[in-house]
């Protein structure tokens, strides 16, 4: 593994960028894989669009991006995401339920689940989770 992806077993996962904050509560101590998406496994591919994070755990691959408020860019950075790892690190997510994260300062956008990107994402995952500025689980 590269420093793009590592291993951990930390009781607390917490990304964090400008106040947008996914925290996840590991409860059992299970080996997780953090993955560093955008600028670190993926970067400076030209036209490629990346989401921040991923996360795996034994059943579920999670898709991550903190965004500002342009939740359709956040949808669209997401779906060339997994197209990427379905070409370059199928193996990874496979297996795995796919789930997208998206932490906004402000979520509100008219006519979201008709537009084209959150149509095209919404059949490549099995859930959406959309939340403004906090989003805490447990796994």
């Amino acid at each position: 593994m590269n420093n793009c992806i590592i291993k951990t077993d930390d009781r607390f996962i917490v990304f964090k960028e400008n106040n947008r904050v996914f925290k996840v509560n590991n409860q059992r101590y299970k080996e997780l894989v953090k993955y560093y998406i955008d600028k670190c496994l993926i970067e400076n591919i030209q036209n490629q669009k990346a989401c921040d994070y991923g996360l795996k755990n034994d059943k579920n691959f999670y898709f991550i991006e903190l965004k500002g408020k342009n939740i359709i860019q956040a949808c669209k950075q997401i779906n060339q995401t997994i197209d990427y790892f379905y070409k370059y690190h199928k193996d990874d997510i496979q297996e795995n339920v796919l789930m997208a994260i998206i932490i906004s300062t402000k979520n509100s956008v008219p006519k979201l689940k008709s537009d084209p990107y959150y149509l095209k994402l919404s059949k490549k995952v099995n859930s959406i989770k959309i939340k403004s500025k906090i989003l805490e689980i447990s796994i």
